[in-house]
């Protein structure tokens, strides 16, 4: 599949950090599934949304919501001629209900008069029109938000998201200057042909005992944690599974494929380190524990962000200094641990963190 090898190359050249964001995009395009992109506004998840929304050749709808958007708007205007006849009939050409992907921008800002529809739509991909139940062809939902619903009806559309990645802010100076170089070139355009064989290889893909075992350990490992999900997610994150080995090109999935569930078990985002590292102590051991040291790190980064306005400059320095030795600190503990390509990987981000902070040092130093 070249056109979808090249598709990915080039959402990940122009996204930077944003790796796991668009693995779950191209999660829910394989799984049929749809997504939810967390983050504070100017991170990029709406324009990475509307690029891949653009880059399919499935007929789309993109909507941003406000408190004004009306019924009309989403799935359609009443047909004059049909009123003429006393039936009250939708006309829903370039709406919702015909679309086959949809990029629903500030999903939460829907009014009452447009949510129990939306949520029926998501859930069960049906809508009344004319008073008959039609089945809508949507297979792909693509929702942002900067925010997670409170009130009831709108968590129900919040569950029906099944894969939920947070999107943050770029971290790394190196990532930024490679924003700056961004290709403004239009991505290439993925063919109904190449999709179809993502959904099918997705399908034919069996799901190993060794997965089914470690989901059952997960499940239980996460709900004494505090974090429970529905019987109904975990049944749906099967499909997330295989379309994780399809895209990989295996036919069987494999451990690693649990890594994908970090992004479908959580449903408050603080709640996602407990399921990553779940889920990592099950698959990968030794990179769980060079992921901790390097949330212990970036703990250290945060902390030093923060005193610096507080401090003068000899304390600044001081801090500096301090968090500096403690990263090198974390960094040999983490290479001690280090074995697989993924943790080396791993200890490499932990080095870049710790490039900042001497940065930051230098900057004080002088």
């Amino acid at each position: 599949m070249q056109r979808f090898e090249e598709l990915k190359n080039y959402l990940h050249s122009n996204f930077v950090e944003l790796d796991h964001a668009i693995r779950a995009l191209l999660l829910g395009l394989t799984a049929k599934t749809h997504v939810f992109l967390l983050g504070p506004p100017g991170t990029a998840k709406s324009h990475l949304a509307e690029v891949l929304c653009d880059a399919l050749e499935l007929k789309a709808f993109r909507f941003l919501f406000t408190d004004e958007a009306k019924h009309k708007d989403i799935f359609g205007i009443q047909s004059i001629q049909a009123l003429k006849d006393d039936k009250d009939v939708l006309i829903t050409e370039g709406k919702l209900p015909e679309a086959e992907v949809a990029y629903l921008d500030e999903i939460w800002k829907a009014n009452a008069s447009v949510v129990n529809m939306l949520l029926w739509a998501l859930r069960d991909g049906k809508f009344t029109n004319g008073g008959q139940t039609v089945k809508m062809p949507l297979v792909f939902a693509v929702a942002c938000s900067n925010e997670i619903p409170e009130d009831s009806t709108r968590r129900a559309i919040y569950d029906r998201l099944l894969i939920r990645e947070e999107v943050k802010d770029i971290e790394m100076a190196e990532s930024f200057r490679a924003v700056l170089d961004r290709n403004e070139t239009p991505p290439p355009k993925l063919l109904m042909n190449e999709i179809e064989e993502l959904w099918k290889s997705a399908e034919g893909v069996t799901v190993s005992n060794d997965v089914k075992e470690a989901l059952t350990e997960l499940r239980e490992k996460i709900h004494d944690q505090g974090v429970r999900s529905s019987n109904r997610r975990w049944f749906e994150s099967v499909k997330v599974l295989r379309a994780s080995a399809a895209l990989d090109g295996r036919p069987e999935t494999g451990l690693q494929d649990l890594e994908s569930l970090s992004s479908i078990l959580w449903h408050q985002p603080e709640e996602r380190v407990t399921v990553r590292q779940a889920i990592l102590n099950i698959t990968d051991p030794g990179l769980a524990k060079v992921l901790e040291y390097l949330d212990s790190a970036r703990e250290e980064l945060e902390k030093l962000k923060q005193e610096q306005d507080r401090m003068n400059g000899s304390e600044r320095f001081q801090r500096a200094s301090q968090a500096a030795t403690e990263i090198a600190a974390i960094i040999a503990e983490a290479e001690k641990t280090a074995r697989s390509k993924r943790e080396k990987e791993a200890v490499e981000s932990i080095r870049s963190i710790q490039a900042n902070i001497m940065r930051n040092f230098l900057k004080l130093k002088i």
